[in-house]
């Protein structure tokens, strides 16, 4: 069994627990960690990057002069990519991120990681945090 310190939140120490050895003797696996850390990552972001391809770009269809005779090299329309104005060629579009990682998984990590902090003794147990309002100069 294994002992930790439970303090307040002014930093006194309060009592002692005693925590099974099962529980922290967890192998650390770090691709476990890797898997969860990804997944987090990829709900934090937005996916709404985007830009506008030929189509979107708000622009006539009328060729900007004519294909054979004027010695300049032949043009379409002004919406084409390499024009200045022109649409974007492989830009970004809205889409998802999302990855699927199994619950046992992520519960495997949560222990991995826990087991690797308290091997570190790098793990504060706070009895209660109740406060009038949030405030971090309360906490520190």
């Amino acid at each position: 069994m294994t002992s930790i310190e439970i303090i307040n939140k002014t930093g006194e120490r309060i009592e002692e627990i005693e925590i099974p050895d099962n529980l922290l003797e967890v192998a650390g696996s770090t691709s476990v960690i890797q898997d969860v850390v990804r997944l987090h990552d990829a709900r934090m972001r937005r996916g709404t990057a985007s830009s506008r391809n030929r189509s979107e770009v708000a622009s006539s269809g009328r060729k900007p002069w004519r294909q054979k005779g004027t010695g300049r090299a032949r043009a379409g329309n002004r919406s084409s990519p390499i024009w200045r104005g022109g649409g974007v060629i492989f830009g970004p579009k809205p889409r998802t991120f999302e990855i699927s990682v199994p619950k046992k998984v992520k519960r495997k990590a949560l222990r991995s990681i826990l087991s690797i902090r308290f091997q570190k003794e790098r793990v504060l147990v706070i009895d209660e945090l109740k406060m009038e309002k949030p405030s971090t100069k309360e906490l520190s």
